[in-house]
Parts: C-alpha cells; structure tokens; sequence
C-alpha cells in the first residue's frame, strides 16, 4: 500500500509540484518537473526524486488527468523506485479541492486485482 501527499508551488520554483511516497518499503521525496510534451498522450512531468549521494533522478513520469464520471483533476504517476513499476494518482478530497495539496492514493483498475510493487503495476485501494 503506497500513500503520501504532494503540493503544488505556487511561487516560480524549478518543480511544479513536490512532495512524499511512502510505502512499508520505502519513504521518499518526490518532485514534479514540467516537461516538453512530445504529443498529446506524452508525459506532463518527470517525477524525480534525490538519491544517496544528492544526485537528482528521474524515478517516473507523471499525467494531468480530469476524472471521467467527477470532472474533478488529478494527476496519474508511473514511478520505479527500484521494486519494479507501480501508479499511483494523486488526487484531491473534498476539503482539499480548489487548494494546493493531493493525497497520493494507489491506482485502482477495472480488474480489482491486489498487487503490490514488487509483483505488479496496478493497485487498489
């Protein structure tokens, strides 16, 4: 099970958004960086995260995203902190909308199949 939260900058930062994933596994700080989009299906950010020796590097990509039945925004992340590829979206509940901050929730497909990110890519909440 993953969760964290990710806030957006709303000062001219380097990154659009930054934040925590944590997991029984693994506890880190994530950045969001705008990136040039290559066609309408490519990646709105690279996710990036600070390694061991403060080097910065990119774990994942991330997507704007507009809910389907809600209308509301949210933003879909694949990362890979080394367990193999997982998603996780990062969403806004009813006291968080309008404002800066998302809880990062696993990502829940129409299978509901439990995996976890050693095992799989898709995770329910």
């Amino acid at each position: 099970m993953f969760a964290g939260t990710l806030t957006r900058n709303v000062e001219t930062a380097a990154a659009e958004y930054t934040g925590m994933i944590h997991s029984t596994r693994f506890d880190i700080a994530i950045q969001l960086e705008a990136r040039a989009k290559m066609s309408e299906r490519s990646p709105d950010f690279d996710v990036t995260a600070i390694n061991k020796s403060g080097r910065k590097v990119r774990i994942g990509t991330a997507w704007n995203e507009t809910g389907t039945t809600s209308g509301n925004p949210y933003i879909s992340m694949q990362i890979d902190v080394g367990l193999g590829p997982f998603r996780v979206n990062a969403v806004q509940n009813e006291d968080q909308r309008g404002g800066q901050t998302f809880s990062i929730i696993p990502f829940t497909d129409s299978g509901d199949q439990d995996r976890d990110a050693s095992g799989g890519l898709s995770l329910v909440a």
